[in-house]
């Protein structure tokens, strides 16, 4: 009689121990999992460092000067010092803070745990920092120090080098705020211009990459992207230092909230070689790059397929409509979707407040861009500002546009402008008689986003739209 065979874990195919280990939930269980035998460790290694996600949690409280949980990332890079291999297994890195914010008054850098360092951390740190060539920059020595004193800016941004195989980054807006390390990252990690030796570009695979852009839900952080740095600029990280993030060999999506350029600084780009990038979606929360500077950016983005631009100008700077469409133009076979919105601000609420006030100018066309399926955008930007000299809305759509949101950025206008009672007939124009067939015959949808508590002018375009076969959609421009 044959003896049966008794199959364990451990001598699962690794397909099977792979998808065993999808459905722990918790890096507990995994950590839990790998510690039963040294061939299960081995099996769910890839697994348990695959996706690395660490939140420092505040109390929302701006006078809070420590926040009430921060991860322990020191012990999670001694780990990573200690067995390099562990960092070639973390895809994907998303370090975030949720109540707490460095760049609020009385705001200061996480602490991290306290951990005593073994006499060999030390040469660790060092020998790591010469591996990763970090010698060649001037941040070195600062970096080996900030580590050996558990600094958290320090910690971090040695986290991100030694993950060389990363394919996703995000890093929330305290991990911005303040970091004297982030730059010299991404200026040793980027490669820049054709000279550039292979064994020094560090994200050789990072596809995505989020910076200082995913929101806390309760926290308002509009004011810290557009205030700070014009109050700050040295506690931030400058337009320059973002730039090199387009010479990401194969990125493919960037969201920055590009800052303002620095009074007096003249913008060259690109620096050195054009970047070869293979970029396809390109999104801009709350930045503040003018449109003269996005047309230069948008020159080294030949395969872009989605831009997001949302602009906050201060009220003394004014949005050229016409820059906006020359830099379009540049990604005109490509671009399929858009969404353009526009703030300007100051220490008070303002809107215009005379007719002689204009804040857009010039307008900008979509007639030329045939790619281009869905749109959304200030009327005023697409038209001109004021309603009298405007063009025609057919002669402005682009040709197979799908969808059309137009919204209302302004709470109100000041002349003849664009309120609800001209928007209304302007719309009642594109459509009578079946025009707009003519103009943009793959249209669907129209939607309108005006004010505060809807469209009022609502029954009356309900009306006109009624007989088209469009569908119209009336919205608040606050979801």
């Amino acid at each position: 009689m044959s003896q049966r065979q008794i199959t364990s874990l451990a001598t699962l195919p690794q397909e099977l121990t792979d998808n065993i280990t999808s459905h722990l939930v918790t890096r507990g269980d995994l950590s839990n999992l790998s510690k039963t035998c040294k061939t299960i460790r081995a099996a769910v290694l890839a697994t348990l460092y695959e996706n690395i996600t660490m939140v420092v949690y505040g109390t929302y409280n701006e006078c809070t000067h420590r926040p009430a949980k921060v991860p322990p990332m020191n012990f999670f890079l001694q780990t990573l010092l200690e067995n390099p291999k562990l960092a070639h297994h973390v895809r994907s890195i998303e370090f975030k803070a949720i109540g707490h914010r460095i760049a609020s008054q009385c705001g200061i850098k996480p602490p991290l745990p306290p951990m005593a360092h073994s006499p060999s951390f030390a040469p660790l740190v060092e020998e790591t920092t010469q591996r990763l060539r970090l010698t060649k920059t001037s941040m070195a020595i600062e970096l080996v120090n900030g580590v050996l004193e558990n600094d958290f800016h320090a910690v971090t941004a040695l986290i991100l080098l030694l993950c060389q195989n990363v394919v996703s980054v995000t890093l929330g807006l305290d991990f911005l705020i303040r970091n004297p390390f982030l730059a010299a990252v991404i200026e040793c990690a980027v490669p820049r211009g054709t000279g550039t030796d292979p064994q020094d570009v560090i994200f050789q695979s990072l596809k995505v990459l989020e910076m200082g852009t995913n929101l806390d839900p309760k926290e308002d952080t509009d004011t810290f992207r557009v205030l700070w740095p014009r109050r700050l600029p040295g506690d931030i990280l400058r337009l320059k230092n973002y730039l090199p993030l387009f010479y990401l060999p194969v990125v493919e999506r960037l969201v920055l909230s590009l800052p303002a350029l620095e009074p007096g600084v003249q913008f060259r780009w690109p620096a050195e070689s054009a970047p070869l990038s293979k970029l396809t979606s390109l999104l801009l929360p709350e930045c503040s790059v003018p449109p003269e500077i996005l047309r230069k950016v948008l020159a080294s983005t030949p395969y872009l397929v989605r831009l997001e631009y949302d602009c906050s100008l201060h009220t003394y700077e004014r949005f050229d409509a016409s820059a906006f469409e020359a830099g379009l133009d540049l990604v005109k076979d490509t671009l399929v979707h858009l969404e353009t919105r526009i703030h300007f601000w100051s220490r008070e609420t303002v809107q215009p407040m005379d007719e002689e006030e204009v804040w857009v100018t010039n307008g900008c066309s979509l007639r030329g861009m045939r790619a281009l399926r869905h749109v959304s955008l200030p009327i005023c930007v697409l038209l001109g500002w004021e309603y009298a000299t405007a063009a025609r809305l057919a002669e402005a759509l682009p040709p197979d546009l799908l969808t059309l949101r137009l919204q209302g950025d302004f709470c109100y206008y000041a002349g003849d402008e664009w309120d609800e009672e001209r928007l209304t007939p302007c719309l009642q124009t594109f459509i009578a008689d079946g025009n707009w067939t003519l103009s943009t015959p793959m249209l669907q949808r129209i939607v309108v986003a005006y004010g505060h508590d809807g469209f009022e002018e609502a029954s009356l375009l309900e009306d006109a739209f009624s007989a088209s076969g469009l569908e119209l959609v009336i919205g608040s421009k606050y979801p």
